[in-house]
């Protein structure tokens, strides 16, 4: 029998870069002479017919391997970025048949025990794997196992593949596993996968659903660098979740909508803990992140320009289709889908992320010792407070600078405060400056930024175009004093919230 905590990191590599990634001279250094095996796993999970075991985050299975079965039991743990963290407790039987007990751990059998209350576990799916394993010594203190899984998971007549490559911390640090991984990610494209056999396994069940293996729980009364961080590391991983479902075929439709809202959240908290920061580590974490939005962000401005465009040609009573703005903004959405269907394909995403969470794991703040995340969040308040009520608005006058310094502020308030509750900002203010947020990107977005559809005209003729063009420009130079007169409504109303604080 053993007791450990299992820590690995799944990779999905796909055939044409699993050559390239084994033959990496990264990869090739790290190998220990004769530690190469191979072996065929046949894993049988278990559970009760309400699934118990499955609702508690809690997974059961036996492993055969040749003549020998083990059974094992994981319980819930962190799975952040396809690093997963759990207990795992491990005992050797003779048959492939569940036993509760034999697992050296009398608080694990007591709440198994407990929560079946005399139950029969009984078999729910089964796995299949071909399993190639070499160690791997990535550091002096750290010992990887890298295993190459190929094989199937099968419930009843359903079937999903399994084709993916594990690294297993046998000895070490997980700072040093992501600092390997990120280092593999700058020479060979690739995905992490962050739902275990298990969950896979049951999202083929009809009905059925595991605890969430990774939930975001902060302690405000924790130190901030602590809590900041888990925040931090929960929205790399979203994005790293979300890109796996992206496909090529929809991808104009689907990037912006997964990806830009986590991205802005990740690079808004980031700003947010600067002042914990050393000035390198800002500059290291701002050159990991400063290139994630920039693609989503065209192609999310050109949907809000094809919005527009519709809106306005509506009100002409023009028939859209025979538009060659809505035909030039299509095109344009189809080749920004491109462009980020490129990005994704190199694993842009994977390796920029990856080097941030190896470089937050290895990371000390400065000036976060001893400092808890309510007070640093009520010392951030207050210098938001202070930037507001420093903006002068002259006699009404409106700039796109102050439109944008304006839109900076209250944006990365709004995003921080979406996600924690902020001493001194209850329900109601947050909601005015949520209205705030909005109006501010009608003006940046929808009224301001004209480069955006001059840029449409460069390398065309078609005076169609130019019309269309001159039609929106117009149309925007009109809805200027209406959209800024809602800021300033907006605006007024939220100083007077921080004034009376």
């Amino acid at each position: 029998m053993s007791n450990k905590i299992e820590m690995e990191i799944k990779l999905v590599i796909n055939k044409k870069n699993l050559t390239k990634f084994l033959a990496m001279p990264l990869l090739q250094a790290a190998q220990v002479p004769e530690t190469s095996h191979t072996s065929e796993l046949l894993n049988t999970y278990y559970d009760t017919s309400d699934y118990r075991l499955a609702h508690a985050g809690i997974a059961y299975r036996i492993r055969q391997k040749g003549t020998s079965y083990e059974a094992t039991v994981k319980t819930q743990g962190e799975n952040i970025g396809g690093f997963a963290a759990r207990h795992e407790y491990n005992q050797v039987v003779e048959q492939n048949k569940p036993t509760l007990s034999g697992f050296g751990d009398k608080e694990l059998e007591q709440e198994l025990q407990e929560l079946l209350a005399g139950v029969e576990l009984q078999p729910i799916f089964t796995t299949t794997t071909n399993r190639q394993t070499q160690n791997l010594q990535i550091t002096k203190t750290t010992l990887v196992e890298m295993a190459i899984d190929k094989g199937t998971i099968t419930v009843g007549k359903k079937k999903v593949s399994i084709d993916e490559v594990e690294l297993e911390i046998l000895q070490g640090n997980k700072k040093d596993l992501l600092t390997f991984v990120a280092e593999m990610a700058q020479e060979v494209p690739f995905t992490v996968e962050s739902k275990s056999k298990f969950l896979r396994g049951l999202e083929l069940l009809d009905g059925v659903s595991g605890a969430q293996e990774t939930e975001l729980i902060v302690n405000k009364n924790g130190n901030v660098e602590v809590e900041l961080k888990k925040i931090i590391t929960y929205y790399i991983d979203s994005i790293l979740t979300a890109q796996n479902s992206l496909e090529k075929k929809n991808i104009e439709a689907q990037a912006d909508k997964l990806l830009l809202n986590n991205i802005k959240r990740l690079q808004a908290f980031l700003q947010f803990a600067a002042p914990l920061m050393s000035k390198e580590q800002c500059r290291r974490y701002g050159s990991l992140t400063k290139k994630l939005d920039q693609l989503l962000q065209n192609l999310y401005l050109t949907k809000r320009l094809q919005r527009q465009w519709q809106q306005l040609y509506k009100k002409s009573n023009s028939f859209l289709s025979n538009s060659a703005m809505s035909e030039c903004l299509l095109q344009r959405q189809e080749e920004q889908g491109v462009a980020i269907w490129q990005q994704l394909s190199a694993g842009f995403y994977t390796k920029e992320l990856l080097g941030l969470m190896a470089a937050l794991e290895q990371d000390k703040w400065p000036q976060a010792k001893y400092l808890q995340l309510n007070q640093f969040l009520v010392h951030r308040y207050k210098e938001w407070r202070t930037q507001l009520m420093g903006i002068k608005v002259d006699d009404g006058k409106e700039t796109v600078e102050l439109a944008q310094q304006m839109q900076n502020i209250i944006e990365e308030l709004v995003l921080i405060r979406d996600a924690l509750k902020i001493p001194g900002l209850n329900k109601d203010n947050f909601a005015y400056l949520k209205v705030l947020v909005r109006n501010l990107k009608n003006l940046n977005y929808d009224v301001y930024g004209e480069k955006q559809i001059v840029a449409l005209l460069q390398g065309t003729n078609s005076r169609v175009l130019y019309r269309d063009a001159g039609m929106l420009l117009g149309y925007r130079l009109s809805e200027q004093p209406l959209v800024w007169h809602k800021v300033l409504k907006n605006w007024s109303k939220v100083l007077q919230i921080f004034k009376k604080k």
